[in-house]
């Protein structure tokens, strides 16, 4: 949907085109200058993300046509803005000449290029042809990103065999984002356990967010719960979301720690802060019922609304009881806190 903003943005842009090319240049001063350019850099940020098809092209041909007037040589200041978009797609076109002769690292940054769609329009067919080029003498993340691509079927037919093989030609080189995912690969699609278990581990240890959560519930489903809770609580302190909210569920229950409600509070509500809709419905039971807090129907609503708007059905059944002012027996309270282990 084009909003105001953005066609106000895109004609502010037509605006300074035809200041820029008015055949009076003389009348183009350094305050025209920057209020064309700083009005384009200080929104790109935030209309390129979605408008990116529409916007970006026009900034390029803005910039390609200043340089054709050499305004560099008039405010070489201007290269500060003209920066984060002035050389993307000529530096991809060298790159893909570097990687027509055989440089790996070029036919890596080709294949990402393509991938993302930075600098060149996405083709997910070229980008994977460029990161098997890049594999086939060894460069260790276009292995990875094969092994993502076969992993989950992206674009081409999912194989659990080739994504394995490339994983571990990565993870064996002790790339933790590879060592991750062969541990996923293992764990949840591949049934072997202890094999996961080990590269969880070693990623863990190069500490991987994402290593470290699996591991911990990896633990808690062989009863290890000490060192799920160690795991799981490396994770939450360094802020990984799901991390948080699986710590802040082991305190509710005494899991591999000693109950404690305080703690619960704190660590689910950091997860609810950062949008995790299971911790915000855990938040609406807190003050739906008093759990370390003072009882608030409006903060319940609240907590339970987010939740429900993020499409968790216990939310969502949640908000609309305590919305018709129902309020729970003692055992649809319990009842409450048995639904709420929907991990």
């Amino acid at each position: 949907m084009v909003t105001k903003k953005s066609l106000e943005f895109m004609q502010s842009i037509k605006t300074n085109l035809r200041i820029l090319f008015n055949k009076n240049r003389d009348h183009f001063t350094l305050e025209n200058y920057y209020y064309s350019f700083l009005v384009v850099s200080d929104s790109a940020s935030e209309v390129v993300i979605h408008y990116r098809k529409t916007v970006r092209p026009v900034i390029r041909q803005v910039i390609k046509d200043l340089l054709e007037v050499k305004i560099l040589d008039y405010y070489p200041e201007a290269n500060l803005i003209f920066e984060p978009f002035k050389y993307e797609e000529e530096v991809f076109w060298a790159h893909k000449k570097q990687a027509y002769l055989g440089n790996v690292d070029s036919q890596y940054f080709v294949a990402v290029k393509y991938a993302n769609g930075n600098g060149v329009k996405r083709n997910r067919h070229l980008a994977i042809l460029w990161f098997k080029k890049a594999a086939s003498v060894g460069h260790v993340m276009a292995h990875y990103m094969l092994g993502i691509y076969y992993k989950e079927g992206n674009e081409v037919v999912q194989d659990f065999e080739l994504a394995e093989k490339y994983l571990r030609f990565a993870a064996e080189k002790e790339e933790p984002k590879a060592q991750f995912a062969l541990g996923a690969l293992l764990h949840l699609h591949m049934k072997k356990v202890e094999e996961a278990k080990e590269w969880y581990q070693r990623a863990a240890r190069q500490n991987n967010l994402e290593a470290q959560i699996n591991l911990g519930v990896l633990f808690e489903e062989q009863g290890d719960l000490f060192h799920a809770q160690l795991w799981i609580k490396n994770a939450a302190q360094a802020g990984q979301v799901a991390a948080q909210y699986n710590l802040g569920y082991y305190y509710l229950n005494g899991i591999g720690v000693k109950k404690d409600h305080i703690l619960a509070l704190f660590w689910l509500k950091s997860a609810a802060n950062k949008g995790y809709a299971k911790a915000q419905n855990y938040l609406g039971t807190f003050y739906e019922t008093g759990i370390s807090v003072l009882p608030d129907k409006k903060s319940a609503l609240f907590w339970y609304e987010k939740a429900a708007n993020k499409g968790n059905e216990n939310g969502k059944n949640n908000f609309n009881r305590l919305k018709k002012n129902q309020r729970p027996t003692k055992d649809k309270i319990i009842d409450l806190m048995k639904k709420l282990k929907d991990k």
